[in-house]
């Protein structure tokens, strides 16, 4: 734990205090003040020196209360190291990377205490990383977990929700109620918003396909009826939501 420099300055304060209304400085400088001033100014200093110490130890206390935990990629995200670049400051401003902290918890576990150790460390650190994965971005979110799971926590499994908002669903939906077996530049836009090419498949048929991968909706270009436009808008929409959970399924792997 590092010592705040207020509560030093307090310390010294409250030292002054207890000189001046005992009239010790003489025992240390061998200059006494009696002679000089009466014992009441004495006092009177005394106390004044006890209030300032007071409120530097007040003052010490308000900003230690303000030193919070935080993580950063020291790389800005260019290395792929992590156990290199994460980094985390605690609450007393000791830094240390994902690295140190993990070679730091294969030591304790080659001690006797090992496992107890780890605790303590756990009991310690855990809290402030748990309030950082909380109330943060993707980012952070990501890097506290990452010591998080050092000390031996547990993901928990995210429930994410890759379903359209009732916005997009319905911009969809607009965009291709009007369809005619040809493709018109608003709904090509729209395709092109959400992530589809656009091109003919071997039986002719004009085909949209979500990115690189292997999600598609297939067109037929001689609509039967007027419900065409309204079956082909949530064919998009459900190619879209699988994808999109696919998509993210693979990033979780390759983490």
């Amino acid at each position: 734990m590092k010592f705040n420099k207020l509560f030093i300055l307090s310390g010294l304060y409250f030292i002054f205090s207890i000189l001046f209304s005992l009239d010790l400085i003489y025992g240390i400088t061998g200059f006494s003040i009696i002679n000089l001033i009466e014992v009441s100014s004495i006092n009177v200093f005394g106390i004044i020196f006890f209030f300032i110490a007071l409120l530097l130890f007040v003052a010490g206390r308000d900003e230690e209360g303000k030193l919070v935990a935080k993580v950063y990629d020291a790389s800005g995200g260019k290395n792929k190291e992590h156990d290199a670049t994460y980094t985390f400051v605690d609450s007393s401003g000791n830094r240390f990377t994902l690295g140190e902290m993990r070679n730091q918890i294969n030591k304790f576990m080659q001690e006797n205490e090992g496992k107890e150790l780890v605790e303590i460390m756990k009991n310690e650190y855990s809290p402030f990383l748990h309030m950082i994965a909380d109330s943060s971005d993707d980012e952070q979110n990501r890097i506290a977990w990452s010591f998080l799971e050092v000390l031996g926590e547990k993901r928990p499994k995210e429930e994410k929700n890759f379903g359209l908002s009732k916005e997009q669903e319905r911009e969809i939906r607009e965009a291709f109620r009007n369809y005619n077996g040809n493709l018109a530049g608003k709904q090509r836009d729209i395709l092109s918003k959400y992530g589809f090419n656009v091109g003919k498949r071997g039986d002719g048929h004009i085909g949209f396909r979500y990115k690189k991968s292997g999600y598609f909706v297939i067109t037929s270009s001689s609509p039967s009826d007027w419900r065409a436009g309204r079956n082909l808008a949530s064919d998009i929409i459900d190619v879209l939501e699988k994808a999109r959970k696919a998509e993210y399924e693979k990033q979780q792997e390759e983490k």
